[in-house]
């Protein structure tokens, strides 16, 4: 179970980075804002700027960002932590 979680959680980042990134480069093409690398990961996609094609993206990107949060819950749901007992 560690093994298939690690491996969703792996793939998972790689497609949060992947998604984000390219919602910047829509973001830039359409509508000529540009973004940091840094703080394009660090922040949510602007949605009311976004082109359709962008958008979709965007929704893969909180796709994403919602199946890396349940990783971290079943991890932490299945892990015992002495220091809290």
């Amino acid at each position: 179970m560690d093994i298939a979680i690690g491996i969703v959680f792996v793939l998972d980042v790689y497609a949060f980075v992947y998604y984000r990134l390219l919602v910047r480069h829509f973001l830039k093409a359409d509508g000529g804002v540009s973004e940091s690398t840094l703080g394009a990961l660090l922040s949510p996609p602007p949605w009311r700027v976004l082109s359709p094609l962008g958008r979709k993206y965007a929704k893969r990107y909180y796709v994403a960002v919602a199946v890396l949060v349940l990783c971290l819950a079943v991890t932490a749901a299945t892990r015992p932590f002495p220091a809290l007992q």
